[in-house]
């Protein structure tokens, strides 16, 4: 198992199902894991919106721990 679906599986067992994500090179291997996974994500501007974003969805959703 490569790291990229090692992640997205302990992410699925904590019950995510959206990420906010800001891509670059290093992260290639985690959006091809992406494609197999029932996780969605949200492509943000840049890094400092991701957060605010992430934030604002667990206000919203009810989904805050």
């Amino acid at each position: 198992m490569s790291g990229s679906k090692l992640i997205l599986k302990c992410l699925k067992n904590e019950k995510v199902d959206i990420i906010f994500v800001y891509p670059g090179g290093s992260l290639l291997p985690l959006y091809d894991a992406l494609h197999e996974s029932p996780i969605e994500h949200i492509l943000v501007r840049n890094e400092q919106a991701a957060p605010h974003y992430a934030s604002g969805y667990a206000r919203q959703s009810g989904k805050k721990n």
